[in-house]
């Protein structure tokens, strides 16, 4: 099934904060989402871990493994080359997620950029 949101994150040598958002995440998100997920070269696990993530009922793993550290922007604009979704969402690996009740037909009427 196609994800309704991408959720683009970037990180660079933070595997305790990814892993710490990604399981908050799966946890409080109950409408369909795809976890894009751009590491910027990092040296600290943090590739080998998102490298293990497998997709789950109510998420789906893209994850870019950059051989160097392109920045923020640079990272950010390759999670959103690669989006297919209709929404997307830029999020920091520092935060945690708080329980969505959105559904498919609240977001549905959110205004669009296009």
């Amino acid at each position: 099934m196609k994800a309704l949101c991408d959720v683009i994150v970037l990180t660079w040598n933070g595997k305790d904060l990814i892993e710490g958002f990604i399981k908050s995440f799966l946890r409080n998100t109950c409408t369909s989402t795809r976890l894009i997920i751009i590491d910027n070269a990092s040296s600290d696990g943090t590739s080998e871990y998102l490298a293990s993530l497998k997709d789950t009922e109510k998420c789906s793993f893209k994850i870019i493994l950059n051989n160097e550290n392109k920045g923020f922007v640079g990272g950010m604009n390759q999670g959103i080359a690669v989006s297919d979704a209709p929404y997307v969402c830029l999020a920091n690996k520092d935060r945690k997620s708080t329980r969505l009740n959105s559904s498919h037909t609240d977001i549905s009427r959110m205004p669009s950029s296009a």
